[in-house]
C-alpha cells in the first residue's frame, strides 16, 4: 500500500540493448532501459517510475514487483502468430 505523503512506484519494463562502439559510455556492453515518455508520463500522473531490470532471475524480478504501487508495461516486439496458432 503506498504511504500517503509518498508518490506510489510504478515499475517500467524495459528493454535490453548494446551500447554502440561508438560512444564514449562502455561500449559493447548491454543496458536496459524504457523510453523516457513513459517515465515522463508516470511523473505527470503523480508516480515515481521504476526501471524494472530484465533480470534472469525470476526470483529478482518478483521481489521488485512486490515493492510497486503500479505496473506499466511498455510494449514491445509483437509476438509471433506461430506462436498462438495463427
Amino acid at each position: 500500500m503506498p504511504c500517503h505523503n509518498k508518490r506510489p512506484l510504478i515499475g517500467l519494463t524495459s528493454a535490453s540493448t548494446h551500447i554502440p562502439d561508438w560512444t564514449d559510455r562502455a561500449p559493447g556492453q548491454i543496458t536496459d532501459f524504457a523510453a523516457r515518455d513513459y517515465s515522463h508520463g508516470v511523473e505527470n500522473a503523480g508516480g515515481l517510475p521504476v526501471l524494472i531490470p530484465a533480470a534472469r532471475n525470476p526470483d529478482q524480478v518478483a521481489d521488485v514487483l512486490e515493492r510497486l504501487d503500479g505496473l506499466l508495461l511498455t510494449g514491445g516486439v509483437d509476438i509471433s502468430p506461430r506462436f498462438y496458432g495463427q
